[in-house]
């Protein structure tokens, strides 16, 4: 045990006598899922590359393809279709009204029959849906020149000295290394954020106050790519996973049938303490018998699932109304989680929220 103690300090300090390296860049973009990859693509194209996307892993087309699949519908309102009508959106009319299963049948919401308990977070899937194309040309070329794989250890804000590079957030990765920054796009749950900064005395009040005031909660979410046609409803289901405990629901998106294919995605929320792999694995499980019984024909069909567990899915504790008190920051939040300067801001949830978060930078 002495000679280990006495390795170990020896190492701490050949490491403290390491040079640090440092670099700088004006726009630094943290996110290992769509949303920080659509903020990189539009700050990279608004700062003519002056632009560093940060994720923990290789982050390419493959991985956000996969993850774009695995996310729900989310434009649930005519007034959020309308707002997002971005170039790279391709938003259709609304689906049939959303149904839920009881008594070994479909209902519609609003009808003489009465729903199952919906858990909190699940009521926003029970309206129709507008879905939503995206039409993306991910240039995997310009994503690996731009982007770095870090871990970042700590976050530490400083006032700048450099009227040429201005930095007001050092990023320590661990490794001997800062990378110091102007403006810092945040795209992962801001309480992450929060966590990571050192000096967290120096945040505004109102940031600290809309930082500390997040909560996430975590899900699954699985794309069902279906060869073959089992249903002739095309919007979400809610199925409730137990007809005897109140365990939740499982959401579903279909789409048309279309060249052969009936895809849908299938949502879950799960409980915090629902999180080793194989409480999960057990969840999938249950989730492919129950919409088997449920839908007949689904079995009938050759069907593979993309499986993506999220521990920050779903949040609450967002406040709009600080929205107009952090404008003026140098970090900014995009995201589900993220502030919205919007009168109507309730109506935007998961992926609409984080489009138009992405829209007011």
């Amino acid at each position: 045990m002495a000679g280990f103690g006495l390795r170990s300090l020896k190492k701490q300090q050949d490491d403290s006598q390491q040079e640090i390296t440092r670099s700088y860049f004006q726009n630094i973009i943290v996110g290992e899922n769509p949303y920080g990859y659509l903020t990189f693509n539009k700050i990279f194209a608004d700062s003519e590359g002056k632009a560093l996307f940060l994720t923990q892993n290789p982050y390419l087309s493959e991985q956000i393809n996969r993850d774009l699949n695995c996310t729900m519908n989310s434009i649930r309102s005519s007034e959020v279709a309308d707002e997002l009508s971005f170039n790279e959106f391709e938003i259709s009319d609304a689906t049939s009204e959303s149904v839920f299963y009881k008594d070994t049948k479909f209902h519609k919401f609003g009808a003489r029959a009465k729903p199952h308990q919906l858990l909190e977070g699940e009521e926003f899937f029970t309206s129709a849906f507008h879905p939503l194309q995206m039409k993306l040309d991910i240039n995997d070329e310009v994503l690996q020149k731009n982007q770095q794989n870090k871990i970042i250890k700590k976050i530490v804000l400083i006032e700048p000295s450099d009227l040429v590079e201005p930095a007001y957030f050092e990023l320590h990765t661990g490794e001997n290394e800062i990378i110091s920054c102007e403006n810092l796009y945040f795209c992962e749950n801001p309480r992450h954020f929060y966590k990571l900064v050192e000096n967290k005395e120096k945040l505004n009040a109102g940031l600290q106050k809309y930082l500390v005031g997040i909560e996430a909660f975590p899900g699954i979410t699985v794309h069902f790519e279906c060869k073959g046609e089992f249903s002739d409803h095309i919007g979400s289901m809610i199925i409730p996973q137990s007809l005897t405990h109140d365990w939740g629901s499982f959401i579903l998106d279909i789409e048309p049938f279309k060249d052969g294919y009936q895809n849908f995605k299938a949502l879950t929320f799960i409980n915090g303490d629902d999180l080793q792999e194989e409480d999960l694995a057990k969840k999938i499980r249950l989730m492919r018998k129950v919409l088997e019984r449920v839908l007949p024909n689904l079995e009938k069909c050759d069907y593979s699932p993309t499986i993506k567990y999220d521990p920050n899915l779903r949040y609450t504790g967002i406040n709009d109304e600080l929205a107009p008190e952090l404008k003026s920051e140098h970090v900014k939040f995009v995201g589900p989680a993220a502030l919205l300067s919007h009168p109507k801001s309730e109506l935007f949830q998961y992926f609409a929220r984080a489009s138009m978060s992405l829209s007011q930078l």
